[in-house]
């Protein structure tokens, strides 16, 4: 994660943007923990599950502090530097660059705010439905933004 881009870009938003953001970067990273139960890719990393479960549910915990805070008291919520630092610290400390790192871009990409999410060999992980629908109604499905999922842990 790049503090300084992160510092940049979250400073400059407006309250309601800030909260919309960190929703974002937690959906993303929730969605992206689904990976650790596909069963033939944690066969034999175990532990690693471990930590990048562990990892994942600090920077939740982070982000959620966050979030109430935004809700019920801005004055009082960490700044851009400080909350920059804690998910930089807890994504070095876990390793969690694979998870952090698109999440941030994610919500960083106002025009990705719903994408389809997809395996590396194109096929669609998470949107069939929604596709089926678009497709029905003559859209071309084919210009939709898509966000890979991650190829390994």
């Amino acid at each position: 994660m790049d503090t300084e881009n992160f510092v940049e870009w979250f400073d400059g938003l407006s309250l309601q943007a800030k909260i919309s953001a960190l929703s974002k970067i937690y959906l993303r990273l929730t969605v992206n923990a689904r990976e650790l139960f596909i069963s033939d890719w944690v066969s034999g990393k175990q532990l690693r599950m471990e930590e990048i479960l562990h990892g994942l549910n600090e920077i939740h915990h982070t982000l959620a502090n966050q979030l109430a805070v935004y809700t019920s008291d801005p004055e009082k919520a960490s700044s851009a530097q400080r909350l920059s630092r804690l998910l930089k610290e807890i994504e070095g400390r876990y390793q969690l660059q694979d998870f952090v790192k698109p999440a941030v871009e994610f919500a960083q990409n106002s025009s990705a705010s719903s994408p389809l999410t997809v395996y590396p060999d194109g096929r669609i992980a998470d949107g069939n439905t929604r596709i089926r629908v678009l497709m029905e109604r003559g859209v071309d499905v084919d210009s939709l933004p898509r966000l890979q999922r991650i190829p390994g842990i």
